[in-house]
């Protein structure tokens, strides 16, 4: 599609889902159906942050946690065009690719391991955005007592805070599973995105249900705050 707007280019893409929108392994599946769809719009980096419910208690959320990134490496296996992660907690990524999916004991097929990886698909578990920044900045209070880091700088800058966040990236657009409700997970990234919702359910999403997604993104006036 010819953009009348340059400005309405989709390059990152965030949806966000809740807990129970992964819990039917066919959700995934799914889910997973729809990527290829989405990387030739020209999204490259597609992210997919996973809401809990806050009457989940630590354990619980920690086994559902584990349960997700099993079912997300069997399917990336399916997707190895796909370069897919995993951060809980803005923890350090743990890389989904098919090398690291299967025991080093099995031999890839050569297809597998000389394929070059497309879109970027990170899925997220954990902190909201609040939390980032609240240890962004205890860590940068922590540094600035440091005197190696004082003879450096000592002011908090916007520069400083994107340079710490643990995903840079400012999504075009966002596209909400979660009933029409909104999280503060990467609040400074997406000040200016552009949100829509679906009306179904995560197994029932189509290509046909992303592809009104990003018509309608592409019919806006980007105001960036204007």
């Amino acid at each position: 599609m010819t953009l009348e707007n340059e400005e309405n280019k989709l390059k990152t893409l965030l949806l966000i889902l809740n807990e129970s929108d992964l819990l039917d392994e066919a959700n995934i599946k799914n889910l997973f159906s729809c990527f290829p769809g989405v990387e030739k719009e020209g999204v490259e980096n597609l992210i997919v942050y996973v809401d809990f419910l806050k009457t989940i208690n630590a354990e619980s959320k920690k086994a559902l946690v584990h349960i997700f990134k099993e079912r997300i490496h069997g399917f990336a296996l399916e997707f190895p065009s796909f370069s897919v992660d995993i951060i809980e907690d803005y923890e350090t990524p743990s890389t989904v690719t098919p090398s690291t999916v299967i025991p080093s004991t099995v031999a890839l097929p050569e297809a597998v391991q000389t394929k070059s990886p497309g879109m970027s698909v990170c899925f997220v578990f954990g902190l909201g955005g609040r939390d980032e920044l609240k240890q962004i900045l205890s860590d940068f209070i922590t540094r600035c007592r440091n005197e190696d880091f004082q003879t450096q700088t000592s002011e908090m800058t916007s520069d400083y805070i994107s340079d710490s966040l643990k995903l840079p990236f400012e999504p075009d657009l966002i596209i909400s599973h979660a009933k029409h409700t909104l999280t503060d997970f990467m609040i400074w990234q997406t000040v200016y995105s552009e949100y829509y919702f679906f009306e179904k359910d995560v197994g029932k999403v189509t290509d046909s249900d992303f592809r009104k997604a990003f018509d309608s993104f592409y019919k806006r006036d980007r105001r960036y705050g204007a």
